[in-house]
């Protein structure tokens, strides 16, 4: 049976060599490798380097990043690291939760009154005469 390559521990073991960004990441936050430097590394655009910041970490690959004044890219050393950036990482997550959830109770209101405005058109059409 293959192993899978979103297995963290195959990963490690050089099972996934498409890990570009991850492999070049410095060892701890006091390292972190601003996100301008890993551009100029890469030859890639901000917008690039967030999707395959992104793409990585959805293989499993472990890249964290801070945005506090000295904030950029890093491989946490110690569980207190990827803690924080664990924590950093669910309070976006909460925000952007939030917002759709507004969101989607607006668009439920919007719906709502196209299903009237729908029967209105509909009435307005048959002279009045709406079937089931």
């Amino acid at each position: 049976m293959a192993k899978s390559t979103n297995n963290q521990e195959h990963t490690k073991q050089g099972g996934n060599s498409g890990f570009v960004i991850e492999r070049m990441l410095p060892l701890g936050k006091e390292n972190a490798i601003s996100t301008k430097a890993l551009m100029g590394l890469l030859g890639l655009n901000e917008r690039e380097l967030r999707e395959q910041v992104a793409a990585e970490r959805n293989r499993g690959a472990i890249i964290c990043s801070n945005t506090d004044r000295k904030g950029g890219y890093f491989k946490p050393t110690n569980k207190e690291e990827l803690q924080n950036f664990y924590n950093s990482m669910q309070s976006k997550a909460t925000g952007i939760f939030k917002a759709l959830r507004s969101a989607r109770k607006e668009l439920r209101q919007f719906e709502g009154q196209q299903d009237i405005q729908d029967i209105q058109d509909i009435k307005e059409v048959t002279g009045g005469i709406v079937h089931d």
